[in-house]
């Protein structure tokens, strides 16, 4: 069985890897589609955007 500090460890470097797939621009070519991406995020957490339209 694995230990606590190895499941923490385990998800850090799945979520890692996931962001990097996601962000380091392996998954599309534009890196100026991340920048978008990130900042209609950005609005929808500062309450700027409707999500329910």
């Amino acid at each position: 069985m694995l230990k606590n500090k190895q499941y923490l460890f385990m998800i850090l470097a799945i979520a890692l890897a996931i962001r990097l797939y996601f962000f380091m621009g392996l998954l599309n070519n534009d890196p100026q589609d991340d920048m978008i991406y990130l900042k209609q995020i950005n609005d929808v957490l500062d309450g700027k955007y409707n999500i329910t339209r």
